[in-house]
């Protein structure tokens, strides 16, 4: 029932994908469908790995829950166990479209979260809420998972100790990805007795500065959030910083602009004048430069740019940043791969984890998750795992 089901969903899923295809009849549904046709079948068949992994977790941790409800009820028949199993993944699902919620709030406004139940974690009281989403969407699972792991080791026998090397083999997996993706040792050069100052470069795409509060901006509205103005935290740092009231950038385009900001020369110079340069371009382009990052490399600073699609440019212009956390905006598969993917909404459900990071890599790079939160979200985890190796 479970791969019935799974089934019915996947064909859901390329039905929803062809529908919503059909709908964008522009140039670039034409590109996809003519050119990228082979990619596409690619990436459909892949979305097949998240529905049997899927279909294996769910018999894992279904059947201790299905098999001692049933050994509780008078009803045994076929159907009485093909409605606790469908009531018990009801409830599974449900609990991961509350930690999609949770996690990720702005797919409330997708078609999928129309239901009653999203707004379920409003009712818990923000004093206990913290530590309420660890033990919900952490200590749970995993005490959940050790049971599940437990019943079948005892009910199964050496069936049940290779399904739990498996997922210990999974989890050693994925651990052991999380941590060559974190920042190995830095080392700090010699400077003498005064030690390197941090350096943060804040980027904002196309803000204008009379749009921030320090330039006297107000918004129309003054209730809740909007109480403190347009930029609170930026209008406190400038009461403490030396504002640079008169700056022109040498080119009104970020890749430009960008490249001369970092390597201090302006367009007729590293050859940049355009956003979408070929790749000789973009290689004499890094043969003429210097950028500040590499500079710093040098002198033992950990380097990193963090951004959404508008720093995508540091894909096709490094500029000397040893780590890199963009979304690539110049690659027209990443398009279609994140079409085929929210048609596929198992895949950002339950996926949205760690193994699913080392799954599905491309999913960090869509439009639709790295939105401003995400990249705070990174730049602090950055900081701190990083503050931890010093």
């Amino acid at each position: 029932e479970i791969a019935n089901s799974l089934a019915y969903q996947y064909a859901v899923s390329l039905w929803r994908l062809a529908d919503s295809s059909g709908e964008a009849k522009s140039k670039f549904y034409a590109l996809a469908t003519e050119k990228f046709m082979g990619f596409l079948v690619l990436q459909n068949l892949w979305m097949l790995v998240a529905y049997a992994i899927l279909a294996v977790a769910a018999a894992l941790i279904l059947q201790p829950f299905v098999s001692m409800w049933s050994a509780r009820s008078s009803f045994r028949s076929r159907r009485a166990v093909v409605l606790r199993a469908l009531t018990l993944t009801a409830l599974l699902h449900g609990f991961f479209v509350l930690r999609l919620v949770e996690r990720r709030p702005y797919f409330l406004d997708a078609a999928e979260f129309g239901h009653w139940y999203y707004r379920a974690l409003d009712f818990i009281p923000d004093g206990i809420k913290p530590a309420s989403m660890v033990i919900l969407f952490t200590i749970l699972p995993l005490a959940v998972l050790a049971f599940c792991l437990f019943w079948h080791i005892r009910h199964h026998g050496r069936r049940g100790w290779i399904a739990a090397g498996c997922a210990l083999a999974a989890a050693s997996l994925t651990a052991g990805y999380q941590h060559l993706k974190s920042p190995a040792g830095v080392h700090t050069a010699d400077t003498g007795s005064e030690r390197p100052m941090n350096v943060i470069i804040i980027g904002s795409d196309s803000l204008r500065g009379d749009r921030l509060g320090i330039s006297g901006y107000r918004p129309s509205r003054s209730d809740g959030p909007a109480a403190a103005g347009v930029s609170p935290n930026i209008d406190s740092l400038a009461k403490e910083s030396v504002i640079f009231e008169n700056c022109y950038s040498p080119i009104g385009s970020t890749l430009e602009s960008g490249t001369s900001l970092m390597a201090s020369q302006y367009p007729h110079s590293h050859g940049l004048r355009h956003m979408f340069p070929d790749a000789p371009a973009l290689s004499a382009a890094r043969d003429r430069v210097t950028p500040m990052a590499k500079l710093m490399r040098e002198r033992g600073y950990d380097t990193a740019a963090i951004g959404d699609w508008c720093a995508g440019y540091y894909e096709l212009m490094p500029l000397g940043f040893e780590h890199l956390s963009v979304s690539n905006f110049d690659n027209f598969t990443t398009y279609m791969s994140q079409a085929v993917t929210m048609a596929h909404f198992v895949v950002p459900l339950y996926f949205d984890n760690p193994a699913g990071d080392l799954i599905f890599p491309q999913i960090q790079s869509f439009a639709n998750f790295v939105k401003p939160h995400v990249v705070t979200n990174r730049v602090k985890d950055r900081l701190s795992k990083v503050a931890a190796t010093r």
